[in-house]
Formats: structure tokens, C-alpha cells, sequence
């Protein structure tokens, strides 16, 4: 533990960073792995400060608005003591991406990647463990995700996924398909995800949804974090983007004005 501390600050005043964000992302049940944890962020945390008090350390976290995952505090068996954490360090990253649970039977299961009703539960979820809004930066996806169903022809929404939990698909791959699609009327709004989505046939005919996000949907986001008092707002992942198509990129990277 502390040879992680010193090598971590180590790395950062070599690279003249400001600071490091700790993604451990393992299930932890038991007493003794989730004080680990957490010392290991006080440690971090400490560390790095003396260095340069201006500088700083996260750790990345669950978007535990996705309930059916284990209920609020115990997203994926991370059991982790989140006020805590978020105590010792600067800001807590939630992972807002890779929330979807498509066919599911819960209030927060979306084919979306980060459904609006699952960031907000999310944000409560934090308040009730005792980690204000303002300690707290949501991170959306830049990306989409590809179900492959089971149906042959598109019919409205549905989507018998056989390929789950569906496969992640960048946004210039996102793009092309969406253009390409003779299937299902182009994109649709998914009014309580938040969240546009389209329909396209592959190669073989095999029927497929996508679900995504732009500026659209992002902006909603965006707008919903500052009106929660979040700390700040974030990506995964801001590599994937079309930096070819400045009308693009520039959109995804304006909008985050929004906040």
C-alpha cells in the first residue's frame, strides 16, 4: 500500500500532473478489504497533498442508481464506505456509463448506457450515504452500446437481446450505421431514458438496436448535474469521438458548457 502511494505521487510530479484518480473496480463484502480501501484513499490522498496541496486524487465509483445491481450502497458487492472515501478524497467519479440493463424488470433497467432516471437515482443513492452532490463528478459515455435481437423485423421499441449485456460501439461507428439503416424510421427519443436509439440490419440480416448518446441527450445530463450540484461532470471515454468532423467533436466538447 504505501509503495503504491509513493510510486503514484512519484509519477505525477514527474509528469507535472495534478493529480491521480484510483480505479480499483473489485467487489469488497468483507470488514477488513473495504478499511483497506479506504486507508488506502486517506493514504493517497495524504500523500499527494503534502506534495502539492493543490493537486488531486479520486477514486472511481459506481453509478449506484442502477438498484438492481445490489441496491443503493451495494452496487456489483462494492459494499465500500462511500462517505468515507469521499471524505479522504477530493471528489468521488461516478461511473454513470455502462448502466444498462436491458430487459430487465426494474424502475432503473434501460437499454440506454446512462438513463437520466438512473444518474438521478444515483445522485440520491450518494445522499442517503451521507456524500453530497458537490463531492461528486458524473461521468457520461461518449459511446453507445449494440444488442443484437433476436426478432427479425422492428417493432417499435422491442428488442429480444441475445448477445447481453450487448457490445460497446464507438460514436463514428455509431454514426455510419445510423446512416446506413433502411430499417425502423432512423433514430427515435427514448423520452424517459433520455436517450436516442435507432435500428439497423447487419450483413447477415440479423436485426440490431442501438443505444446512444449526442449532444441531445448529454445536454440533459449535463444540465441535470448542475442543477443537482455536482461537483463536475466527465467522459468515457473523449479518445472516440470523430476528431476528422469539426462540427463533431466541437459539439461534444461545447457542450459541456452546459454544466
Amino acid at each position: 500500500m504505501d509503495a503504491f502511494v509513493a510510486d503514484s505521487v512519484a509519477r505525477v510530479e514527474a509528469a507535472r500532473a495534478d493529480g491521480f484518480n484510483i480505479d480499483i473496480e473489485i467487489a469488497a463484502t468483507n470488514a477488513a478489504d473495504v478499511a483497506a480501501l479506504t486507508t488506502v484513499a486517506r493514504k493517497a490522498a495524504a500523500a499527494m497533498h503534502a506534495a502539492n496541496p493543490h493537486a488531486h486524487v479520486t477514486y472511481d465509483t459506481p453509478s449506484e442508481g442502477l438498484l438492481s445491481e445490489g441496491g443503493c450502497g451495494h452496487q456489483y458487492d462494492r459494499d465500500y464506505d462511500f462517505a468515507a472515501l469521499a471524505d479522504a478524497l477530493d471528489f468521488l467519479v461516478v461511473m454513470d456509463y455502462d448502466s444498462n440493463l436491458p430487459q430487465v424488470a426494474c424502475d432503473t433497467c434501460f437499454f440506454a448506457n446512462a438513463a437520466l432516471p438512473v444518474v438521478e437515482a444515483g445522485v440520491a443513492c450518494y445522499a442517503k450515504m451521507g456524500v453530497p452532490a458537490d463531492k461528486l463528478v458524473l461521468a457520461f459515455p461518449w459511446y453507445g452500446y449494440d444488442y443484437t435481437c433476436a426478432e427479425t423485423a422492428p417493432d417499435g421499441g422491442r428488442c429480444t437481446v441475445t448477445n447481453l449485456p450487448g457490445v460497446e460501439v464507438w460514436l463514428p461507428d455509431v454514426a455510419r450505421r445510423l446512416a446506413a439503416s433502411t430499417v425502423g424510421g432512423g433514430r427515435h427519443w427514448d423520452d424517459r431514458a433520455k436517450t436516442p436509439w435507432f435500428y439497423y440490419t447487419d450483413a447477415a440480416g440479423a436485426l440490431h438496436r442501438v443505444d446512444y448518446d449526442d449532444p441531445q441527450s448529454l445536454k440533459l445530463k449535463y444540465a441535470y448535474a448542475k442543477a443537482a450540484k455536482a461537483r463536475g461532470v466527465g467522459m468515457w471515454t473523449a479518445n472516440v469521438v470523430n476528431y476528422t468532423d469539426a462540427a463533431n467533436f466541437g459539439s461534444f466538447w461545447a457542450d459541456l458548457e452546459t454544466f
